[in-house]
């Protein structure tokens, strides 16, 4: 009996709830299964995967809703976490475009150049990509950043230590 009321009182709760918080608590524990795991080892591809839809899922029925690009901008990062680079580039250049208010687009644009210069090695679309954040956000805290990737971009491992080498042997002792 005591079973029953149980259940009684769970879907009682549940059924109150709207379709937007079941999706947001159901994030939540998939969330929180993720976080377990990585403390372990890597993250488990399959659980990575229905994150990332649940993600997108909430971010397309739920656009208005503030978690909408905060969602779209955490797939990005997981997928880019579980090194799918193009899967990264996409979501990320959806919360730029599709919330452009919000406070880490800045920050989705960044990381667009980025991936294309680290990942994919396309030092072209990373160019175009950190001159347009330049012209956007001069003075946004990455800038200096951007400022740096566009000096030494192309070059090789190899060489950016040769060069950080010959630049700490030119400065005088202190």
């Amino acid at each position: 009996m005591k079973k029953l009321v149980l259940l009684a009182a769970l879907v009682s709760f549940f059924a109150c709830k709207s379709k937007n918080e079941q999706a947001q608590d159901s994030i939540l524990k998939m969330e929180q299964s993720i976080q377990a795991d990585t403390a372990k080892k890597e993250i488990d591809p399959k659980k990575g995967r229905e994150l990332i839809t649940a993600y997108i899922d909430f971010s397309k029925s739920y656009p208005a809703d503030t978690l909408a690009a905060e969602y779209l901008f955490k797939a990005a990062e997981l997928a880019n976490g579980m090194r799918a680079p193009i899967e990264a580039l996409e979501y990320y250049g959806q919360v730029y475009a599709k919330f452009p208010n919000y406070s880490k687009a800045p920050l989705c644009l960044f990381l667009q150049g980025f991936i294309y210069e680290n990942n994919l090695r396309n030092v072209q679309k990373a160019k175009g990509i950190y001159d347009d954040f330049l012209t956007k956000y001069p003075n946004h805290p990455l800038a200096k950043d951007v400022r740096f990737s566009l000096q030494h971009l192309g070059m090789s491992d190899e060489e950016l230590i040769k060069l950080f080498e010959s630049q700490n042997q030119s400065k005088p002792a202190v």
